[in-house]
């Protein structure tokens, strides 16, 4: 998903081949509908699956007995839920033609002719919904974990683990810029449908694309960069075993038979 994202939405305002796009796919059509539903559904999904590593980490430390029982018996309905809970926030570009439309910023952009004009069958609309409420999601998790971590450091004598530390630092980072991404879509809406000021269309679209690196870039290998403990047992893991061979002992030769 983040493939997908880092290859559709980085490469902005280059401008090759504008013209000859303009020209080709510049009138509404079904050929760039794939395409925009994709961007969106994968967005939406990374903003799921960020928080089902929220609650992942929050039941790892509530409850450490059930962890594996709760996390085993329902590992394929949790699956499901996240490729399928984006459909109801993008499935309305599946039958939305799309062209190609000059980027304020320069170059070109993908738009799509709405259906219904309503705010529901809006990216940016939809985006900041989802993102809002899964920010404020991980947000709650990130501060019941916190809260069940204290509660043992104190049970234990105060005692503090690293782990601990990266296990909170990921779920804060986490929680912030899911909830700041969200909080950017709101000045696209407004920009998108009311006016149009290239400046600050400007600043909100390098916040955003800054967010979804911190986001979608962080979190997944924010526990490999952070934690010792992980780092090392992922890199034993890929370290090749190396080939120690065997002594062979020469067997005792007896000498009975000889003294006798």
């Amino acid at each position: 998903m983040w493939c997908w994202d880092m290859t559709t939405t980085r490469f902005i305002a280059i401008g090759f081949w504008c013209r000859e796009m303009l020209s080709a796919l510049g009138s509404p059509s079904y050929i760039l509908t794939p395409v925009q539903f994709i961007m969106t559904y994968s967005r939406h999904a990374q903003f799921y699956v960020a928080t089902v590593l929220s609650i992942n980490r929050m039941t790892a430390v509530v409850y450490p007995a059930k962890y594996s029982k709760i996390w085993g018996s329902h590992l394929f309905p949790i699956l499901l839920s996240i490729f399928l809970l984006p459909l109801l926030s993008s499935w309305y570009l599946l039958p939305t033609q799309t062209l190609l439309a000059h980027y304020p910023m320069g170059g070109l952009t993908i738009t799509y002719i709405k259906m219904i004009d309503n705010p529901w069958n809006s990216v940016t609309y939809m985006t900041m919904v989802v993102g809002s409420f899964c920010g404020v999601f991980i947000f709650i998790s990130t501060i019941v974990t916190y809260y069940k971590l204290n509660n043992i450091n104190i049970r234990e004598c105060n005692r503090t683990m690293k782990t601990e530390h990266s296990l909170l630092v990921v779920g804060l980072v986490s929680s912030t810029t899911t909830f700041c991404l969200a909080v950017v879509e709101l000045p696209f809406y407004i920009l998108c449908n009311y006016f149009m000021d290239a400046y600050l269309f400007f600043v909100a679209t390098c916040i955003k694309q800054l967010l979804i690196d911190i986001m979608f870039v962080f979190c997944p290998w924010s526990m490999f960069l952070v934690c010792t403990g992980i780092r090392k047992a992922i890199l034993d893991m890929l370290r090749p075993v190396p080939h120690i061979p065997q002594k062979q002992f020469a067997g005792r030769i007896s000498t009975v038979s000889n003294i006798l």
